[in-house]
């Protein structure tokens, strides 16, 4: 189980106080206000006029909501630019959506949207589509198909704003990875891809999402990986000025320096040197950069009786040598010509998570708060059907089937941790968005957004989703949807399957937004999306 106690922030309710708020001056009220969640502060506003106004008049109570992250804003419009009423008319629709998806019931979906990707240029050819690479975050999206990486901005019901298509030298590339920047007016994206047996190209290229300058690409960096002994470059990240690969390849692609190294936990290069490996090795299973500091975040797997999840921290070295714009890095795959580092400990707990059951992390991702610190969030998962369970009473396996969020401080490194029991996934007879499973973690780097379940029983499927967030910091739940099922009862009772539910049936690539309630799902014509 994970090692902290959940430990969610607790916010006073003021419905019992307007009162004495009207009765402040507009000055000390929006002192009050500063830094409540976005519940709080809709509740207020919609208590009278006055306070309505000054909430919509004064954008920085709801700029301040230390919740804020859980808003749905348009990508390439800077959250200063925005008025007053567009912010809080979307603070009451978070609010709404919020307290919908915490109903202790299965929803029913409020309607259901497609895009057809027929019209886009170049041709959209449906038996080659590539959703490997997709990235959705507010009205933007990204997607590899063969030779191009698309961008779309979509209005609502669906309608298409704007879209560019970022064309490809091969069409072998994989992986890409995504970053925002510039107040989300730029987006970065990193791909690679083999030219030979034996050598990759890896670039890094920028698109404007601005609305006066949408599409505008500019190419920042382009090199050659040659691979000094047979193997395949299978992980790639970017957060700026970095980019990893394959867990061990750092580059600066704006000083155009890099340098290749084997990272591992403290203590064992000696044990490396010495050829001692004790039972209990510490592989790597994932990697991320901190988001304004030159340091690399280490996840390792330790296997054993009790499977644990370490995070650690490594200094990113600052004269790596030059590696030039096209030049080329012979990657050794950590043969003996490498450097061998070790990481350090962080200043608290190195064990993030563990248990007797095989972990898997489905995603991390990083929220900045009003305060300008970092929450790295963690959703890591039991996996029960990959796990050595022989012999294990059911009531030992039901109380170690969970799915947590662990969000660490990456400031002072301190962690909560919101659990939620998820023996109900596993009373069916399968899973079938097999991405989820821990052997499939590659995969799993290039989904951005809530990890969801579908599941297989009896005589329905149903879909599943943590939330963590429940309007108010407090209690977690599951999103729970049972998917239209033809095929089982009387005929007159049967209903048509939609391309969405089709898609997710047929285990394709998605995405669920727990602060939109809305599910994305990639279909061989196009998207759909269903608003739970």
């Amino acid at each position: 189980m994970p090692l902290n106690e959940p430990r969610g922030k607790e916010h006073e309710s003021i419905n019992d106080k307007t009162t004495g708020l009207l009765s402040m001056p507009p000055e000390l009220m929006l002192k009050i206000l500063d830094g409540f969640c976005i519940k709080d502060i809709v509740n207020v506003a919609q208590t009278c006029f006055l306070l309505r106004s000054l909430v919509i008049s004064n954008k920085a109570c709801i700029i301040g909501a230390y919740d804020r992250y859980t808003l749905d804003l348009p990508v390439g419009c800077p959250i200063g630019d925005l008025s007053g009423e567009f912010l809080y008319t979307r603070a009451c629709r978070s609010n709404a959506t919020s307290v919908r998806l915490s109903q202790n019931q299965p929803l029913v979906p409020i309607r259901e949207e497609s895009f057809e990707f027929a019209s886009l240029n170049p041709e959209w050819h449906p038996q080659d589509h590539l959703f490997e690479h997709f990235f959705q975050r507010g009205d933007l999206f990204a997607f590899h198909n063969k030779t191009s990486i698309v961008i779309l901005k979509l209005g609502p019901l669906g309608v298409l704003e704007n879209y560019v298509a970022l064309e490809l030298e091969s069409d072998r590339v994989d992986p890409v990875d995504y970053q925002l920047l510039q107040e989300e007016r730029l987006l970065l994206i990193a791909y690679m891809y083999r030219t030979d047996n034996q050598e990759y190209s890896l670039h890094v290229k920028g698109v404007c999402l601005s609305e006066s300058k949408f599409g505008q690409m500019t190419s920042h960096f382009r090199t050659s990986i040659l691979l000094l002994r047979p193997g395949a470059l299978q992980f790639l990240t970017i957060r700026d000025p970095y980019l990893i690969v394959n867990h061990g390849l750092i580059i600066d692609w704006r000083l155009q320096a890099g340098l290749e190294l084997e990272i591992l936990a403290p203590g064992e290069a000696i044990k490396k040197d010495t050829g001692q490996w004790e039972h209990g090795f510490q592989s790597i299973i994932r990697t991320m950069f901190h988001p304004h500091d030159p340091v690399l975040i280490v996840f390792f797997l330790s296997y054993g009786p009790t499977k644990s999840i370490h995070i650690r921290l490594l200094d990113i070295p600052t004269d790596m040598p030059s590696v030039g714009h096209e030049g080329v890095i012979e990657l050794s795959l950590w043969d003996s010509s490498h450097q061998t580092v070790e990481c350090r400990d962080i200043p608290n707990t190195n064990l993030l998570i563990e248990s007797p059951l095989i972990l898997a992390v489905l995603s991390v991702g990083l929220r900045i708060l009003p305060d300008k610190s970092w929450l790295m969030d963690t959703i890591v998962h039991t996996d029960l059907y990959s796990s050595e369970t022989y012999g294990w009473d059911h009531g030992k396996i039901a109380q170690n089937l969970w799915t947590s969020r662990l969000s660490i401080n990456l400031s002072d490194w301190t962690s909560d941790a919101v659990t939620l029991e998820s023996r109900m996934l596993y009373s069916y007879n399968s899973i079938l968005n097999r991405s989820l499973r821990g052997m499939d973690e590659p995969q799993m780097d290039q989904i951005h957004g809530t990890p969801y379940f579908v599941v297989e029983g009896a005589e329905y499927y149903e879909f599943f989703a943590p939330k963590f967030d429940n309007g108010d910091g407090k209690e977690a739940c599951w999103v729970h949807w049972v998917l239209p099922t033809p095929g089982f009862g009387p005929q007159s009772n049967r209903e048509p399957y939609s391309v969405s539910v089709l898609s997710l049936l047929e285990k394709a690539i998605g995405v669920f937004n727990v602060h939109t309630g809305k599910v994305y799902i990639c279909c061989r014509k196009g998207i759909g999306i269903v608003h739970l």
